[in-house]
């Protein structure tokens, strides 16, 4: 527990470091203050190093997780417009109106909900 005690130490450190050098007025970006605490802690670099890789591979998404996602969102859309549908007929049949009207146009917006569904997955 100390140990993350010490992390949080050292970043908020970074981090205070380097918002002073933007507030002042030598108007470098604070890459300077950054590195020059790097150099007097070297232990830090490594940790810092490992840190972002293991950040980078919890968060990568790969190629098979986005294959299950839209799988996941086709068969919802799928089963939830096929209950629309039904509840459509019902209402249709209840109601005596046009049912091909209705059906083409039901499934054309359903269609544009699935290719929006779709390139925002890609």
């Amino acid at each position: 527990m100390e140990d993350i005690k010490d992390v949080n130490e050292i970043v908020n450190r970074i981090l205070d470091e380097d918002k002073e050098i933007r507030n002042s007025d030598t108007g470098t970006n604070g890459e300077l203050t950054i590195d020059q605490f790097i150099e007097q802690y070297p232990e830090i670099k490594k940790e810092l190093s490992e840190g972002e890789e293991v950040r980078y591979i919890a968060y990568e998404k790969n190629k098979s997780s986005k294959n299950i996602d839209y799988t996941l969102n086709f068969v919802f859309l799928t089963f939830t417009s096929i209950f629309i549908l039904l509840l459509l007929i019902e209402l249709l049949a209840y109601m005596k109106f046009n049912f091909l009207y209705f059906f083409v146009s039901y499934f054309f917006i359903m269609l544009v909900l699935l290719i929006k569904k779709w390139i925002k997955i890609q």
